[in-house]
């Protein structure tokens, strides 16, 4: 362990690159007042650096999207038998792909928000579609983060203009659900706090989310009892439904009508934002962690993985 290194690996070359930085950043931060062979390493290309090592290094991946979250980055390290801490490469598969994320979620008894997958170079019966799901719709990326590429879009003659005019790759077409945006940290699979999101004019893209100002969050957000519990369990489960380990977030929509609610997913971060405006840091305050102990749970069950390894 004297000779132990913690890489924090951010950056890349994607969409996100920026909020990657700033998490990375931070998290490096953390790390280096309880542990100074620590290194932040920009990771540009599709190759780990030379630095990273079997049998002395830790990779702490502060990816967002992409490369980092795909799980192309987690095979190369299971790959040179490089331990790091957060899910394997399957499960960053399962929940970086949107739909592959609600198929099991549905298995496992999880209600999610009503769509369909969209591929302008399919033939798709965009009338059968959306007559299922109403005019009034969402269009996100199948896979990515950080609200890049979120369309909100009103009026069936505006949605397939849009829909025909989007670039040739797989999209998510959802119903445009009515309710409130909650998130739910998830620390070895239990569920930290409930954060609602409040953006100030009723759409939650990239730039109300990394814009500072433009969203309201409560947390803990105001349930009753049964809600967080609901919302907290659904978390757990779609946790273990998709093979997550140490640490993830997980997104939900509470739609309440009457005195009737419930509780619907929309998608699973395996990689969350770790900036002054992420979720994750304000679930954990719920509970009761600030940054620096947040951290150093994300870290430690892949520092017990590499002592067990070199035991």
């Amino acid at each position: 362990m004297n000779n132990l290194n913690i890489i924090v690996l951010y950056g890349g070359e994607g969409g996100e690159r920026e909020v990657s930085l700033r998490s990375g950043e931070a998290v490096h931060r953390v790390i280096q007042e309880s542990w100074n062979r620590t290194n932040l390493v920009d990771m540009t290309g599709l190759r780990l650096p030379q630095s990273v090592r079997e049998d002395n290094t830790i990779v702490f991946p502060v990816f967002h999207g992409g490369f980092g979250e795909d799980g192309r980055l987690q095979e190369l390290l299971e790959k040179q038998g490089v331990v790091y801490a957060g899910s394997c490469a399957r499960a960053s598969r399962n929940c970086i792909n949107k739909a592959t994320t609600k198929d099991l979620a549905m298995a496992a008894g999880l209600r999610v928000v009503p769509g369909f997958m969209y591929n302008p170079l399919d033939d798709v019966d965009l009338d059968y579609e959306l007559g299922k799901i109403g005019d009034d719709i969402v269009i996100k990326p199948a896979e990515g983060g950080s609200s890049v590429g979120l369309q909100f879009v009103k009026g069936k003659a505006n949605i397939k203009d849009q829909l025909e005019n989007l670039p040739y790759e797989d999209w998510i077409v959802e119903e445009r659900i009515q309710g409130r945006e909650m998130s739910v940290g998830i620390l070895n699979g239990k569920a930290l706090g409930v954060v609602e999101i409040k953006p100030k004019d009723g759409a939650y893209d990239y730039e109300h989310k990394y814009q500072t100002g433009m969203t309201d969050y409560i947390y803990p957000a105001p349930l009753t009892d049964k809600q967080q519990k609901a919302i907290s369990a659904a978390a757990e489960t779609i946790f273990r439904a998709c093979n997550c380990r140490d640490f993830a977030r997980a997104d939900f929509i509470l739609r309440e009508n009457c005195k009737r609610w419930e509780v619907l997913l929309l998608e699973v971060n395996t990689l969350p934002g770790m900036t002054e405006n992420s979720l994750l840091p304000m679930s954990a305050m719920c509970a009761g962690r600030d940054f620096t102990h947040l951290v150093s749970d994300m870290l430690a069950p892949a520092i017990e993985r590499f002592q067990h390894k070199w035991a």
